[in-house]
């Protein structure tokens, strides 16, 4: 992934009139900045749509962090944040170069411009390549992937082209979760096919089933709090899931720090809706594909 240089003296000549390094949401920012998880949502052509539906079905307080990626030329009108905040009550803002993202906000791109973050802090950037080679999805999400890591959602809805396909392979590399709106369903089926034939995606859904997956995953439904017993419980069915994973990767995971793996099996476990070790043991065996989605996880 090709890092963007953050000292480049030149990197001020690529803003935008009236940008600065600096905006009133950086005072307070820290390397924590991105401590909540961070939604990401790519979408195109038929994506208004999707997106209204999305956060009509989203609480005002979920804790959530939201950026939204839209393919808005140089030259179109600046309607979005105007659009979206008529189907939520959170706050809807226009991403600044310098702004810190927030919870229960939603972050929009502004037009003719690429919306990365760097160190905890949006950056807008001008397009990349040229006008047939505009991905402003797969520039956010790349970002995404390396600052947020696990606590990355990637969502891609309707839309033309491929623009995400690269990016959701990011986010999920780095840990994080990927979800795409259920080509048949959507207005324009290109993008999101475009992520599925990827490999990379955990969830293929409506836009009601996304937002609500999405919520399961940040109140921890399908976490093992409750469910890991002592830790002799625990030991046994961990040897239980690294001798199945082995069997059917070859790959053996036992020595690998327990924390990791608890929340790579937490993953699959809202995934999959399963919500106790038992019950994930027992979908490792009999399905054929799921010891290599953990594996991939891992």
């Amino acid at each position: 992934m090709q890092r963007e240089n953050d000292t480049d003296p030149s990197r001020s000549q690529d803003m935008a009139p009236g940008e600065s390094d600096r905006s009133p949401d950086v005072q307070g920012a820290s390397s924590n900045a991105l401590s909540c998880v961070v939604v990401g949502i790519g979408a195109s052509a038929g994506g208004q749509s999707a997106l209204r539906t999305f956060f009509s079905k989203i609480p005002p307080h979920s804790g959530l962090t939201f950026v939204v990626i839209l393919h808005i030329p140089k030259d179109g009108p600046s309607f979005l944040a105007d659009m979206l905040s008529r189907f939520t009550s959170m706050p809807v803002v226009t991403a600044e170069n310098g702004m810190t993202p927030l919870p229960n906000r939603v972050h929009v791109i502004p037009a003719g411009r690429e919306l990365v973050i760097r160190r905890g802090l949006f950056r807008l950037e001008p397009p990349s390549g040229n006008g047939a080679t505009f991905h402003p999805i797969d520039r956010f999400f790349l970002s995404l992937a390396q600052e947020a890591r696990e606590k990355a959602v990637a969502v891609i809805l309707s839309g033309f082209g491929s623009d995400g396909a690269e990016g959701v392979k990011a986010v999920k590399e780095a840990g994080g979760l990927v979800m795409v709106q259920n080509p048949d369903l959507a207005e324009a089926q290109n993008m999101p096919r475009s992520a599925l034939e990827t490999g990379q995606t955990d969830l293929c859904l409506d836009v009601e089933g996304i937002a609500g997956k999405i919520l399961d995953f940040v109140q921890g439904k399908g976490a093992l709090k409750g469910d890991i017993g002592s830790s002799e419980a625990l030991e046994a069915n961990l040897e239980a899931i690294f001798s199945i994973v082995k069997t059917r990767t070859g790959h053996d995971f036992s020595s690998y720090k327990r924390n990791t793996l608890l929340r790579r099996i937490e993953r699959r476990m809202t995934v999959n809706h399963v919500d106790t070790l038992a019950k994930y043991i027992i979908l490792l065996e009999t399905s054929d594909h799921e010891a290599l989605s953990l594996e991939q996880e891992i």
